[in-house]
């Protein structure tokens, strides 16, 4: 079948760079790899890899280390480490 459908997708500079690099080495492209994922969608109905999303503690940690709210800062590793014990 030929291949007429067009996909379009906006990511961040840096990552395209990083990730043309990676499938450039794999000797694959960016058409190919969507071609493989589309083909996995189709088959299993479901992504190829497992997608997490946050619980509730892990998004309010988030939100404030964002908001600088609720932070224990250490002068050191060991410091840090030591809190651990």
């Amino acid at each position: 079948m030929a291949k007429t459908a067009t996909v379009r997708a906006r990511i961040e500079p840096d990552l395209k760079e990083e990730v043309d690099l990676i499938l450039d080495s794999m000797g694959v492209n960016w058409t190919q790899v969507i071609t493989m994922l589309a083909k996995q969608l189709r088959t299993e109905k479901k992504l190829p890899f497992k997608v997490k999303a946050p619980n509730a503690k892990t998004k309010q940690a988030i939100e404030d280390s964002i908001k600088g709210r609720n932070l224990t800062k250490f002068n050191s590793k060991e410091e840090l480490f030591a809190s651990w014990d």
